[in-house]
């Protein structure tokens, strides 16, 4: 799965899942439903501490009870990521990592 681009994704507090969209190799676009209690983890990255742009990696259960895991956006304002990581620990709890600098 890590080698399809998620194209969007959005949280759904009311449902209690997320919702994405992966464009496969061909081009062809699969949209998937995941309910929070099936994340595994979702981790926050910045290449650099002087970086302004980041990127979620998210692990989760998948059908047949595989391990899956994917990217969520590559380009997302450091800011808007600090906003949606207290979020998401409000919905998920310790499974939301906090930011990763990658160079520190």
């Amino acid at each position: 799965m890590s080698s399809s681009a998620v194209t969007a994704f959005s949280f759904d507090e009311a449902r209690q899942q997320l919702t994405f969209t992966q464009t496969r190799r061909l081009g062809t676009a699969i949209e998937r439903q995941v309910p929070f209690s099936d994340i595994l983890w979702i981790s926050a990255y910045v290449l650099s501490s002087y970086g302004h742009f980041g990127h979620f990696q998210l692990g989760f259960v998948g059908p047949k009870d595989k391990f899956l895991k994917c990217r969520l956006s590559t380009d997302f304002p450091v800011a808007e990521m600090e906003f949606h990581i207290a979020w998401l620990k409000g919905l998920i709890g310790e499974r939301m990592s906090d930011i990763c600098w990658l160079d520190t």
